[in-house]
Protein backbone atom coordinates (compact mmCIF):
# COMPACT_ATOMS: atom_id res chain seq x y z
CA UNK A 1 0.00 0.00 0.00
CA UNK A 2 2.41 2.60 0.96
CA UNK A 3 4.89 1.59 -2.58
CA UNK A 4 1.75 2.80 -4.31
CA UNK A 5 0.97 6.00 -2.64
CA UNK A 6 4.89 6.50 -3.45
CA UNK A 7 4.67 5.62 -6.82
CA UNK A 8 1.98 7.70 -7.54
CA UNK A 9 3.14 10.88 -6.17
CA UNK A 10 6.03 10.23 -7.96
CA UNK A 11 4.95 9.44 -11.11
CA UNK A 12 2.46 12.52 -10.75
CA UNK A 13 4.73 14.74 -10.83
CA UNK A 14 7.32 13.18 -13.31
CA UNK A 15 4.00 13.46 -15.74
CA UNK A 16 3.26 17.41 -14.37
CA UNK A 17 6.90 17.96 -15.55
CA UNK A 18 7.24 16.24 -19.05
CA UNK A 19 3.61 18.46 -19.59
CA UNK A 20 5.40 22.01 -18.58
CA UNK A 21 8.55 21.25 -20.43
CA UNK A 22 6.88 20.51 -23.39
CA UNK A 23 4.53 23.41 -23.06
CA UNK A 24 6.95 25.77 -22.34
CA UNK A 25 9.18 24.27 -25.39
CA UNK A 26 6.28 25.36 -27.60
CA UNK A 27 5.99 28.67 -26.67
CA UNK A 28 7.41 31.82 -28.37
CA UNK A 29 10.49 32.81 -27.20
CA UNK A 30 9.86 36.50 -25.20
CA UNK A 31 11.73 39.15 -24.50
CA UNK A 32 10.91 39.74 -21.25
CA UNK A 33 9.92 36.67 -19.22
CA UNK A 34 8.12 37.85 -16.08
CA UNK A 35 10.09 35.66 -13.27
CA UNK A 36 9.78 38.02 -10.48
CA UNK A 37 9.46 36.89 -7.19
CA UNK A 38 9.52 33.12 -8.09
CA UNK A 39 13.43 33.68 -8.24
CA UNK A 40 13.42 34.08 -4.71
CA UNK A 41 10.13 31.77 -3.66
CA UNK A 42 11.15 28.48 -5.40
CA UNK A 43 14.32 28.28 -3.68
CA UNK A 44 13.06 29.21 -0.42
CA UNK A 45 10.80 26.98 -0.82
CA UNK A 46 12.59 24.05 -1.57
CA UNK A 47 14.43 24.15 0.91
CA UNK A 48 11.71 24.84 3.78
CA UNK A 49 10.67 21.46 2.08
CA UNK A 50 13.30 19.41 2.24
CA UNK A 51 14.06 20.51 5.88
CA UNK A 52 10.25 20.06 6.70
CA UNK A 53 10.43 16.46 5.24
CA UNK A 54 13.59 15.37 7.68
CA UNK A 55 13.01 17.61 10.87
CA UNK A 56 9.21 16.91 10.85
CA UNK A 57 9.24 12.77 11.15
CA UNK A 58 12.29 13.23 13.10
CA UNK A 59 10.61 15.09 15.98
CA UNK A 60 7.68 12.88 15.28
CA UNK A 61 9.22 9.28 15.44
CA UNK A 62 9.71 8.76 19.13
CA UNK A 63 6.61 8.88 19.51
CA UNK A 64 6.00 5.26 17.95
CA UNK A 65 7.70 3.90 20.70
CA UNK A 66 4.72 4.58 22.91
CA UNK A 67 2.46 2.42 20.57
CA UNK A 68 2.20 -1.15 21.97
CA UNK A 69 0.77 -3.08 18.53
CA UNK A 70 2.86 -3.20 15.30
CA UNK A 71 -0.12 -2.69 13.75
CA UNK A 72 -0.29 0.55 15.63
CA UNK A 73 3.72 1.34 14.49
CA UNK A 74 3.23 0.18 11.24
CA UNK A 75 -0.02 2.40 10.62
CA UNK A 76 2.21 5.34 12.74
CA UNK A 77 5.32 5.28 10.44
CA UNK A 78 3.04 5.32 7.09
CA UNK A 79 1.48 8.40 8.07
CA UNK A 80 5.04 10.14 8.91
CA UNK A 81 6.39 9.10 5.73
CA UNK A 82 2.93 10.24 3.48
CA UNK A 83 3.44 13.60 5.40
CA UNK A 84 7.56 13.80 4.74
CA UNK A 85 6.25 12.91 0.89
CA UNK A 86 3.59 15.86 0.80
CA UNK A 87 5.94 18.41 1.81
CA UNK A 88 8.88 17.46 -0.82
CA UNK A 89 5.58 17.15 -3.54
CA UNK A 90 4.59 20.88 -2.35
CA UNK A 91 7.78 21.94 -2.99
CA UNK A 92 8.29 20.34 -6.52
CA UNK A 93 4.85 21.75 -7.74
CA UNK A 94 5.83 25.36 -6.20
CA UNK A 95 8.47 25.04 -8.48
CA UNK A 96 7.08 23.28 -11.51
CA UNK A 97 3.64 25.28 -11.34
CA UNK A 98 6.62 28.67 -11.57
CA UNK A 99 8.73 27.02 -14.24
CA UNK A 100 5.15 26.91 -16.19
CA UNK A 101 4.28 30.26 -15.35
CA UNK A 102 7.24 31.89 -16.28
CA UNK A 103 9.09 29.41 -18.71
CA UNK A 104 12.46 30.21 -16.15
CA UNK A 105 14.31 26.82 -17.11
CA UNK A 106 16.21 27.23 -13.55
CA UNK A 107 13.06 26.88 -11.73
CA UNK A 108 12.30 23.78 -13.47
CA UNK A 109 15.78 22.43 -11.97
CA UNK A 110 14.62 23.26 -8.42
CA UNK A 111 11.62 21.07 -9.40
CA UNK A 112 13.78 18.19 -10.71
CA UNK A 113 15.92 18.23 -7.78
CA UNK A 114 12.98 18.30 -5.75
CA UNK A 115 11.67 14.84 -7.62
CA UNK A 116 15.08 13.53 -7.16
CA UNK A 117 14.99 13.95 -3.54
CA UNK A 118 11.48 12.25 -3.34
CA UNK A 119 12.91 9.17 -5.54
CA UNK A 120 15.62 8.75 -2.89
CA UNK A 121 12.96 8.73 -0.39
CA UNK A 122 11.49 4.96 -1.20
CA UNK A 123 10.18 2.94 1.58
CA UNK A 124 11.57 -0.24 2.57
CA UNK A 125 11.57 -2.58 5.25
CA UNK A 126 14.97 -1.98 5.88
CA UNK A 127 14.74 2.04 6.18
CA UNK A 128 11.51 0.94 8.58
CA UNK A 129 13.89 -1.67 11.19
CA UNK A 130 16.52 1.62 11.37
CA UNK A 131 14.34 3.81 12.04
CA UNK A 132 11.76 1.99 14.77
CA UNK A 133 12.71 -0.20 17.75
CA UNK A 134 11.01 -3.55 17.25
CA UNK A 135 11.11 -6.47 19.81
CA UNK A 136 12.62 -9.19 18.22
CA UNK A 137 9.04 -10.98 17.45
CA UNK A 138 7.75 -7.82 15.96
CA UNK A 139 11.40 -7.84 13.70
CA UNK A 140 11.29 -11.21 12.88
CA UNK A 141 7.54 -10.01 11.83
CA UNK A 142 8.76 -7.25 9.64
CA UNK A 143 11.64 -9.43 8.25
CA UNK A 144 9.69 -12.09 7.06
CA UNK A 145 7.62 -10.91 4.12
CA UNK A 146 4.83 -13.40 5.12
CA UNK A 147 4.62 -11.65 8.07
CA UNK A 148 3.22 -8.73 8.18
CA UNK A 149 -0.35 -7.52 8.66
CA UNK A 150 -1.45 -4.74 6.26
CA UNK A 151 -2.09 -1.59 8.74
CA UNK A 152 -5.36 -1.22 6.69
CA UNK A 153 -6.82 -4.29 7.76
Amino acid sequence: MLNLIYFSLVAGLIIFMAVTVILNSRQEPMDFQPVGIFIYLVPVSSILAILASIFIPKYKLPEIDSKKDLKEKLSYYQSLLIIKWAFLEAGAIIALVSFMLTGYFMLGGFALLMILYLIFQKPSRYKFLQDINLNDEDRNRVIDPYGIIDPSE
